[in-house]
């Protein structure tokens, strides 16, 4: 019974990780158009139904998997 119980909330569990990680990888995608139409429109905000979006433009630093070489760059 009580491996029966811990099975099920494994599976619960799995399950909701499941959905957590596909609804977070369709939120970084939606952004992603929203700052791509933003982009196109020269618009800072967009307007939805219920709610705005600000929409800021940045540089994303992406450093190497490798930092050795990276530090002696830097080290000169």
């Amino acid at each position: 019974m009580d491996e029966e119980i811990s099975r099920k909330l494994v599976d619960e569990l799995e399950k909701l990780e499941r959905i957590k990680k596909d609804g977070d990888l369709k939120i970084e995608n939606l952004k992603s158009e929203i700052a791509n139409i933003a982009k196109l429109q020269g618009k800072s905000y967009l307007n939805g139904t219920h709610k705005g979006c600000t929409v800021k433009e940045y540089d994303k630093v992406i450093y190497p998997e490798d930092k050795d070489g990276f530090a002696k760059l830097i080290k000169g």
